[in-house]
């Protein structure tokens, strides 16, 4: 005899839990591909309970999963158990694939970096690192010198940024806001001499002196290789300061910029920056609110206090994106105005720059670069992020200070676009539209694909050669794929609603949603969703398949 747990946690015979029209259903799938799979289904539940048995079913299966603690890493969903304080991972594949690992703390912030967790535990002073990326979950520690509330970690995944977000602070707890950490997450927790950001200790910490506030954000450089060895710079966005902390081999040197002259009452918050490395130099390029110029911060590296040189590059007014591309004459810096219409091509060099007035709005870059070698020229879809306009702009950057207006050409899609994503050479356009919530448009030949069916789009992802859309369709979900290659698009309907889709890997996604007193996922990979939905599983993470489950809802 097979069990099952019922709504109250309670074992009970898979026969006692009948069928019944009026039964929610988490996941319908075409009858016919419910028959293909339901043995198979079925005899993967009971291989499940064989294994585990009545008596002894796993506790990692006892509790329903809060869908925002999950997380995609390496291929897998780990989530957070706060009331047992531990982790969990499901793996595609079969239900059997999941494990979990406690961790006795009550956690704080926690971000996806690579194949890993970075999980902090502000109470304890404490970081933890759960990689995801084998057969078992492993976790290191490292103890914090502080009540740090917030994690950032660097591109590559090798180091991260503690830092202590306004407002992030323990009730109970005295913290310096100026205090920033650099943790190097591939070595071992030290002490080192007891100095402080001492070349030997893990976390190294400093402490930026003169932000006045707590910080907006952290940022932390690649590494940077100066004459004296190499550094890594971990920066501080502030109300109109940025402050700099320069973790070289001789120790940690610090320094604060100010984005406004000392008589100013103005006051810029840093939005967006794009980083260039240079030799020992790091580049920052930033954009503010309240100012009409993209800021350039050149800070040089070596074995005294970073050598700090700024300027502004007149942007037009009110700049809302910006894109570094390497011109036929050098580096240039292209900027848009949310309020002018205007596209600048600056020289960062000379802060000369040209610029030209748009048909329409655009505030947003998406860059992209067709052909290769050195005849590649730059270019970039144009459009107007948030405002749902019909409109976008294809513009040869590397040609706009030859061709002026003529370097842009105008696109009208088919209904107001809410978002662009990147999809291959592709862009994947994001519409405000109850049936055709997805266009594709190639930006090399200017066409857009019209897609019918998907629904008001939930949310999109790109994987390997696809794009997956969660749309919603009269209160029910629809899962699409369109095939870059060919943009042969399938789609089936997952019913009641999913409420979020992740990523597994590169060639599949995970939906979740609730029914039947759990959360349950369904996985799909990236065969033909009409001729075989690739249903890999739908599975209850807080006890096994039931009877509706197992059978598909057919």
């Amino acid at each position: 005899m097979t069990c099952t747990p019922d709504r109250s946690g309670r074992r009970v015979p898979w026969t006692s839990a009948p069928r019944s029209p009026s039964r929610p259903v988490l996941w319908q799938r075409h009858a016919s591909a419910a028959r293909r799979r339901r043995a198979a289904a079925l005899a993967l539940a009971a291989t499940l309970v064989s294994a585990a048995g009545c008596a002894e079913w796993p506790d990692l299966y006892s509790r329903p999963l809060t869908t925002a603690a999950v997380h995609e890493v390496a291929g897998s969903l780990v989530s957070w158990d706060n009331a047992r304080q531990r982790f969990t991972r499901v793996r595609p594949g079969a239900a059997a694939n999941a494990d979990a690992l406690p961790w006795p703390h009550t956690l704080g912030e926690a971000v996806v970096s690579g194949d890993a967790v970075l999980a902090m535990a502000p109470s304890d002073r404490l970081l933890a690192r759960l990689d995801a990326s084998g057969d078992a979950l492993k976790l290191q520690e490292w103890a914090l010198p502080s009540d740090f509330s917030a994690v950032t970690p660097s591109v590559s995944g090798s180091h991260a940024a503690l830092w202590h977000r306004d407002g992030g602070a323990n009730a109970s707890s005295l913290v310096n806001p100026s205090e920033v950490a650099l943790v190097d997450l591939a070595a071992a927790a030290a002490s080192g001499d007891g100095s402080a950001g001492a070349v030997s200790a893990n976390p190294r910490v400093a402490t930026v002196s003169g932000l006045s506030r707590a910080p907006i954000a952290a940022h932390v450089s690649p590494e940077i290789q100066a004459a004296d060895g190499v550094h890594r710079v971990v920066w501080l966005d502030a109300p109109s300061r940025i402050g700099i902390a320069d973790f070289g081999p001789g120790g940690v040197r610090t320094v604060v910029v100010p984005l406004t002259p000392p008589e100013s009452t103005a006051v810029l918050t840093p939005a967006r920056t794009v980083t260039r490395v240079e030799g020992g130099t790091l580049h920052l390029y930033l954009i503010a609110s309240g100012s009409d110029d993209v800021v350039h911060l050149s800070i040089a590296l070596g074995a005294g206090k970073p050598a700090v040189s700024i300027d502004q590059l007149a942007a037009g007014k009110g700049p809302s994106d910006l894109l570094l591309f390497e011109g036929k004459d050098g580096l240039r810096v292209a900027a848009l105005s949310s309020t002018s219409r205007e596209l600048w091509v600056l020289n960062p060099t000379t802060g000369a720059g040209t610029s030209v007035t748009l048909e329409h709005v655009a505030t947003a870059f998406a860059p992209f670069v067709p052909g290769e070698g050195a005849a590649a020229e730059q270019h970039a879809l144009l459009w107007n992020k948030g405002a749902a306009g019909h409109w976008l702009q294809l513009a040869n950057l590397s040609q706009l200070e030859k061709k002026k207006g003529k370097a842009v050409d105008v696109l009208q899609a088919e209904h107001p676009v809410n978002d662009v994503v990147a999809a291959g050479g592709l862009f994947a356009l994001r519409q405000l539209n109850n049936l055709s919530g997805v266009s594709m448009l190639d930006p090399v030949v200017g066409k857009i694909t019209s897609f019918a069916g998907t629904g008001q789009v939930e949310s999109l992802r790109v994987q390997e050669g696809h794009v997956f859309v969660h749309g919603r369709v009269n209160g029910t979900s629809r899962l699409s794929r369109i095939a870059l290659a060919d943009l042969h698009g399938t789609s089936v309907t997952v019913s009641p609603g999913a409420t979020r889709m992740l990523a597994l890997g590169t060639t599949g996604v995970a939906l979740l949603g609730e029914g039947l007193a759990a959360w349950r996922y369904a996985l799909f990979a990236s065969g033909d969703l009409d001729d075989d939905p690739q249903w890999l599983e739908s599975v209850a993470l807080d006890g096994l398949l039931d009877a509706a489950g197992a059978e598909g809802g057919e």
